[in-house]
């Protein structure tokens, strides 16, 4: 209850200093008024959301919002955004709950609009959303998962508004060029060939990357996915602060393939020009998963976030998502970019399927390979962070070990000793539970670091290198 007491009388000193036109916000990506709303009597209402999204989405689904508002309630609405990673929104949101001096430094979000089920299902977990309000009718309602992934959570406390799928985007004018094999597959990504050409976000900081890591887990079981992710790791440049940064790093040509969700390739690819970017989802080791939504627990404008879920799920925020450029109803069109995402509201595809930006209807693909969204989410903890200590500060010394095992034409004793994990499954995912205690991190992410340079010594000693 202090808790409660302590974060509505901080929102609330909070909200002041905003009246007070002081906005000591630190760190925040874009804000402002619609074009549309500039000429208003009165300020526009303000809603706050923290999101990994990108620019195009943000600039798209603020004009939607503010004219879709205005039509439907009489006046514009300005959106506040706060950029971060996917896993940082959470840390974000919780960080404004907990912490005084972050509070009063930082606006007080009312949504968290973007991420997977693992960071939405932990903000529920640490107490920190409130039921959503299902603005769907009963024909047009989400079925409750799709190939194994959840579309919304049982008690209300987020909800899907649109799809992706996950993959490889490449440069396929530098892989031609290069006589590289297109990629098409994660082992791919491992082949001694890309050596230097992979580029990967820090998992720890990307939700979109880290979800690509545990599809080559949950592909290719625990042992040989971890060798698969090292080898990886091995091919990189450098682990990168951001999946945006991955792809415009392979758009320059300066890395030739990385992991990505598919709509952020496929922007890029338009973009970019026809023929220089191609995206590819590996076949059998793919999922489809949701783009979620969920209310801050103790948001300012609950009725404001309330009305952006629906706009999200009406008809014309799900054709924002999914169709080629426009919108099917309401106002005046706006020039926006089309921003290639699966709709999640299963009529769209019939009402609008000469208009799709992705072809197909994923609530119609059938495949064998089912996602298992409980393995992932006890894998998630761990999993980033074992990958920093293998290839963050020890990434040098992981590239070093690796051409030498390619130069000696990759022996099998010191190549499996490489790629051998740490420790098993089961201990891997105690120590993800470990990983997240207070004191923690730091002490784990040392050992492992320790271990990993250790391992990487003893195959450049047993190559007959020191």
């Amino acid at each position: 209850m202090r808790m409660i007491e302590g974060w509505v009388s901080r929102v609330f000193c909070v909200w002041l200093l905003v009246a007070a036109g002081l906005f000591l916000v630190g760190g925040c990506g874009d804000s402002g008024v619609p074009e549309a709303t500039m000429g208003s009597a009165s300020p526009p209402q303000r809603l706050v959301v923290v999101t990994p999204h990108n620019e195009n989405i943000r600039r798209a689904f603020e004009r939607g919002f503010s004219d879709w508002h205005g039509r439907e309630h009489g006046d514009p609405v300005a959106i506040h955004w706060v950029r971060r990673g996917t896993p940082q929104c959470v840390d974000y949101v919780e960080d404004a709950a907990t912490n005084d001096e972050v509070a009063l430094r930082r606006l007080a979000p009312d949504l968290m609009f973007g991420g997977g089920v693992t960071e939405h299902r932990l903000l529920a977990e640490k107490g920190l959303a409130r039921a959503l309000a299902m603005p769907l009718s009963e024909e047009e309602a989400l079925p409750d998962s799709l190939m194994g992934v959840p579309l919304k959570d049982e008690q209300g406390f987020w909800h899907a508004t649109a799809l992706s799928t996950f993959g490889i985007v490449y440069h396929r004018p530098g892989c031609e060029g290069r006589g590289l094999p297109t990629p098409r597959t994660w082992r791919d990504l491992a082949d001694p060939a890309y050596r230097g050409w992979i580029a990967m976000a820090d998992p720890t900081r990307s939700g979109s990357n880290r979800f690509c890591l545990g599809l080559i887990l949950q592909k290719h079981g625990w042992r040989e996915g971890w060798g698969v992710i090292l080898r990886l790791a091995a091919n990189c440049r450098t682990l990168m602060p951001a999946s945006g940064e991955v792809i415009s790093t392979v758009s320059s040509g300066m890395c030739l393939a990385g992991l990505s969700v598919n709509f952020a390739a496929l922007q890029e690819a338009a973009a970019s020009g026809e023929g220089r970017l191609e995206f590819v989802s590996p076949p059998e080791a793919n999922a489809i998963t949701p783009d979620l939504i969920s209310m801050v627990k103790y948001a300012s404008a609950p009725e404001l976030a309330e009305r952006f879920v629906d706009y999200c799920l009406s008809e014309e925020g799900q054709a924002l998502w999914a169709l080629r450029g426009g919108r099917v109803a309401g106002g005046d069109d706006f020039a926006h970019d089309t921003l290639f995402r699966y709709a999640v509201v299963p009529g769209m595809y019939e009402r609008h399927a000469d208009k799709l930006a992705v072809a197909g209807n994923p609530f119609e693909q059938r495949s064998e390979f089912r996602f298992d969204m409980e393995r992932e989410r006890r894998l998630a903890p761990v999993v980033g962070p074992l990958v920093v200590a293998a290839c963050g500060e020890n990434h040098i010394l992981l590239q070093r070990t690796w051409g030498a095992l390619i130069a000696a034409g990759l022996p099998a004793e010191p190549l499996a000793e490489l790629t051998r994990p740490l420790f098993d499954e089961n201990t891997a995912i105690q120590l993800g539970q470990q990983y997240a205690r207070p004191g923690e991190a730091a002490k784990l992410t040392a050992e492992w670091s320790a271990r990993f340079r250790q391992k990487y010594e003893s195959v450049l000693a047993a190559l007959g290198q020191t």
